[in-house]
Order: structure tokens, then C-alpha cells, then sequence
């Protein structure tokens, strides 16, 4: 991470000052230096404090989410259904992405959005069928 020192605080100054974009930690570094900056306006009260307000309620959304039990009866693409057929048969990730013949990113992919493997997933695709 750049530390921004005597820089106009912005990404167009940013990218005028180090000659390339603000990486996503940058980006929000740049925002709470603006909110701080702000924070003494009129009609502009905690803004700091709403950031970590909006921070927080998402992260305990997400944390409420993952302790809710899967379920099974999912839509799931077919492809994520073959990927989770073979995980459930002890096959490995490369021979199963040899066998579907797929990018490592896509089986990433449906591995992590729909948390795979799961026991019992019926066959209910997208884009109909069965």
C-alpha cells in the first residue's frame, strides 16, 4: 500500500501522482481520509462511524448466513452437479477437471458458489431440464 502524503484526496490525483490505479485497499484508504477530512462539515455527522456501521452489518449478514444449515433442494447448474457427483466418488480436482473438460477457475468457481461437496443435492438444473 502508497502511503498518500500532500496528494488531493481522489483516484484522479492518485493516478496523476503514482502513474497507475489504486489498488481496492487504496480506494478505501482514499475514502476514509476523505470522510475524516469531511467530518467537520455541516449536515456531514459520523461519517467514519456510518462506514464501520455499513462494514459491520455486512459482515454479521454474512457470518448469519454461513450458520444457516445447506439445503439440498438448490437450483444447481448441471456442471456444478457433475462436479459434485465426482467429489462425492473421491475423484480428484485435476482428474475432474480433465473429465468435464473445464478451467481450473470454473471449477473453482461453482465449487465455492455452491459450496461443494454437498450430500444429497437433487437434480434440479438451471435452464430446466432433469
Amino acid at each position: 500500500m502508497v502511503k498518500v502524503v500532500d496528494v488531493k484526496i481522489d483516484t484522479t490525483s492518485f493516478k496523476r501522482a503514482f502513474k497507475r490505479e489504486p489498488n481496492e485497499a487504496e480506494i478505501g484508504a482514499l475514502m476514509r481520509l476523505n470522510a475524516k477530512r469531511n467530518e467537520g462539515q455541516i449536515g456531514i455527522k459520523n461519517t467514519l462511524d456510518k462506514i464501520d456501521k455499513r462494514i459491520s452489518a455486512a459482515n454479521k449478514a454474512r457470518d448469519y448466513i454461513k450458520s444457516k444449515p445447506l439445503k439440498e433442494a438448490i437450483v444447481i447448474t448441471r456442471r456444478a452437479w457433475s462436479i459434485n457427483y465426482l467429489l462425492n466418488l473421491k475423484l480428484k480436482k485435476a482428474d475432474i477437471i480433465n473429465v468435464l473438460h473445464i478451467t481450473e477457475a470454473a471449477y473453482d468457481k461453482a465449487i465455492r458458489q455452491y459450496n461443494l461437496p454437498r450430500e444429497g443435492l437433487e437434480r434440479k438444473f438451471k435452464n430446466g431440464g432433469s
